[in-house]
């Protein structure tokens, strides 16, 4: 596979969150009374990162620290107590991942990070 056939960045994925995988586990896969129980994180504190690493464990695009700097002022804003974060394709190469906590812990020290 050619690298631009699959360079897409983190960013755009900020609804996988509250998509998740479309299997309905709980209530039955055909009842047509079953409600999706409403994601734990609004939308608009979900941030998104422009960075990319391959299935294949290749980084294509890491995160930038500017960027990284300006999640890191919108969650101070916010007062957020606890940060969570996942990257796509993390599973194969969380280098990214890493420098990300590790920024981040360093600019929200009195915030918890993983």
């Amino acid at each position: 596979m050619a690298k631009d056939q699959y360079e897409r960045q983190t960013k755009g994925f900020r609804d996988v969150l509250a998509i998740g995988t479309g299997q309905r586990f709980t209530g039955g896969l055909f009842d047509p009374r079953f409600r999706k129980a409403p994601p734990l994180i609004k939308r608009s504190w979900r941030f998104e990162v422009d960075e990319r690493m391959s299935y294949l464990e290749e980084s294509l695009k890491a995160p930038s620290d500017e960027q990284l700097g300006e999640i890191a002022k919108a969650i101070e804003v916010r007062d957020v107590e606890a940060v969570a974060g996942r990257f796509l394709h993390a599973y194969s190469n969380d280098a990214h991942e890493h420098h990300a906590v590790a920024f981040l812990k360093d600019a929200l020290p009195d915030c918890f990070i993983c």
